[in-house]
């Protein structure tokens, strides 16, 4: 997170207590304008949303073609609108942070979820994000539940120095074991969503849900009134949030630099 996205979303730092361990705890800047490869949550006429294909735990559509739905997000067209979440472009920012907070990894392990397409779309996106940092990625496809904790055992064993949780219902679901899973093998987790890192997770990096819901109220908003959806652009996040989890940073031996915790949104103690 640069100072220029920090000076956009200085959001209150919120200091968290828990006593249970990690283990077992439950739990970009804003384009105007230009030609995205992204991922949105489409809303059409008369306030209808639409959903095509794979959509994640807060409905959003998870594109199975990268190119199928490039739109202009100024004038979308069509009968739809919507909500884009940056995808690509949040997860090279992820994994910039976690790169500054880990400065000698060099292998980063990743589950995928077989059985959702958007994340094969987006592979090499990711994997030319990762390249840039000089980070190997080690990716590692499941399809189900049963399959997390061999994955995790099998990047431990190709020797993955972290892994990076994506933002899958699959995931999100089964975070529990994943979090119990990872910690047995030392990985510290950088996830895709703020309930990771309540569970367990290292560190987080995500869009603020609060803003998300807001633009979806203005959108069926605007459309009862009249307006069409083909005229409404397709709005991107103007507020991240970047999530520490201390309590799991000691469990792990990881000392998080100083000038992390100052940026941090929420700081889990």
């Amino acid at each position: 997170m640069d100072r220029g996205q920090e000076s956009g979303h200085r959001a209150t730092r919120r200091q968290r207590q828990s006593g249970a361990p990690p283990t077992v705890r439950e739990g970009a800047r804003s384009a105007q304008g230009g030609d995205h490869r992204d991922e949105w949550h489409g809303c059409g006429a008369g306030g209808q949303e639409r959903h095509d294909h794979h959509t994640d735990r807060h409905g959003f559509r998870r594109r199975p073609r990268p190119h199928r739905y490039r739109r202009e997000l100024a004038r979308p067209g069509g009968n739809i609108t919507g909500f884009s979440i940056v995808g690509p472009e949040l997860d090279a920012k992820r994994l910039a942070l976690l790169h500054e907070l880990l400065p000698g990894l060099q292998r980063i392990g990743v589950l995928e979820n077989a059985t959702n397409p958007h994340w094969r779309a987006v592979r090499k996106e990711f994997e030319q994000a990762c390249r840039s940092l000089g980070l190997q990625p080690i990716i590692i496809d499941v399809a189900a539940a049963g399959e997390l904790e061999n994955a995790i055992a099998e990047l431990a064993r190709r020797r993955a120095q972290a892994l990076f949780v994506q933002g899958d219902n699959l995931f999100f679901v089964n975070r529990v074991p994943i979090i119990s899973a990872a910690l047995r093998y030392a990985l510290p987790i950088l996830a895709a969503d703020k309930v990771m890192l309540e569970a367990g997770a290292l560190v987080s990096y995500t869009y603020n849900l609060a803003e998300q819901y807001q633009r979806y109220a203005g959108f069926v908003d605007r459309i009862l009134r009249g307006a069409k959806p083909a005229d409404l652009p397709i709005e991107q996040p103007t507020r991240f949030e970047l999530g520490i989890n201390l309590k799991t940073a000691k469990a792990l031996g990881i000392t998080i630099p100083q000038s992390l915790l100052l940026r941090a949104d929420e700081v889990i103690q």
